[in-house]
């Protein structure tokens, strides 16, 4: 059997990081429009149409549709960075990882204390686990 390189194992961590990452921000969408992650992929999935944007955007405050907006290139974000990390590329993209994984920790918390819903101490440690991970793993995403 062929030992693990560090090279293998940097993806590794990466592909487990954007995957949590990811988690996160369906998890965090899910809440914000209340309704449980199998029905968010119901929704995007049959009824694109359907959805409400219209209402989202005029119920919730600004921030609350400026975080839906973040929180849906910050998932394509990580989405691109997983396709490379698993072909064996890496993306430069250190300095933004880590302000998307320091804004997600920040929005999760204020997200915490008003909603006050148990699936946000989660996300909040997920989010959390990001940051370190974007300060543990930095040469990973500092390759060219």
């Amino acid at each position: 059997m062929r030992r693990l390189e560090e090279e293998d194992v940097e993806r590794i961590v990466t592909v487990a990081g954007d995957l949590i990452g990811m988690y996160l921000v369906l998890a965090q969408l899910s809440e914000l429009l209340g309704v449980s992650l199998y029905e968010l992929f119901t929704y995007v999935i049959r009824f694109w149409y359907l959805i409400p944007w219209k209402w989202i955007v005029e119920f919730y405050p600004f921030w609350i549709g400026l975080h839906f907006s973040l929180l849906v290139a910050m998932f394509a974000d990580m989405l691109v960075n997983t396709y490379y990390s698993l072909r064996g590329r890496y993306l430069p993209s250190m300095t933004y990882t880590r302000l998307i994984c320091i804004y997600t920790f920040f929005a999760t918390l204020l997200l915490t204390v008003v909603f006050r819903t148990p699936r946000f101490y989660v996300l909040l440690f997920l989010s959390f686990l990001g940051i370190l991970h974007t300060f543990f793993y930095p040469e990973v995403y500092e390759r060219g």
